[in-house]
């Protein structure tokens, strides 16, 4: 389990940034009605800022030619906000390429992808459900919970080992577009819960 932050295609900004905090895992937030045309370059944008690419998050559904294009990218993992087909989930198999599908909880499981979980106020008690089918874990709303790190420490011991990133930061005063200070927040909080976490052993108490 790993810090990540989403940074929008194309904004190197938003990459610097990343770097100057110390956040290796990078989901990169493809907002392009033909998606499979830039994920090469999405890519290559992480990897030559000395990142690392933990998955790219469409705002679309994904066909059978996006996860062709991902494969060919090297792209191991696409987040989609819309449910997943049979047929492209079984195409994504095959090229091992792994799909997360938004999900709410364990009822929303999807049947063909992995689930990018964006669990709610008493998510620490479904963690054994959702385990075995999670993909990324996507934190809405504020962090300074007192349920976050027991949902942390359970991820831990089920051993989910993939990223955990705050999606939407809290607007701040004088903040810009991409709310560099509230994700600054953000990335701090969570750094140290995960810090904690791991320093305790994991125990989901």
């Amino acid at each position: 389990m790993y810090l990540s932050v989403n940074v929008q295609h194309g904004q190197d900004d938003q990459l610097i940034l990343v770097q100057q905090l110390g956040v290796e895992g990078v989901v990169v937030v493809v907002d392009d009605p033909e998606p499979a045309t830039v994920l090469a370059a999405a890519r290559h944008r992480v990897e030559r800022a000395g990142l690392t690419l933990a998955a790219v998050e469409l705002t679309t559904g994904v066909t059978a030619a996006v996860v062709e294009a991902a494969k060919s990218a090297g792209v191991s993992m696409l987040c989609t906000p819309a449910a997943v087909s049979d047929e492209v989930g079984a195409a994504a198999e095959a090229a091992g390429v792994k799909l997360a599908s938004r999900c709410a909880g364990p009822a929303e499981l999807p049947g063909a992808a992995w689930a990018d979980w964006v669990p709610g106020p008493d998510a620490a008690d479904e963690v054994e459900a959702m385990a075995p089918r999670l993909g990324a874990v996507r934190l809405e709303g504020a962090l300074a919970d007192s349920g976050l790190p027991r949902l942390l420490a359970r991820l831990r011991a089920a051993g989910y080992a993939g990223p955990v990133r705050a999606a939407t930061p809290p607007e701040l005063v004088g903040d810009g577009t991409w709310r560099h200070k509230g994700r600054a927040y953000d990335l701090g909080f969570l750094a140290a819960a995960l810090q904690a976490v791991a320093a305790a052993g994991a125990s989901p108490a």
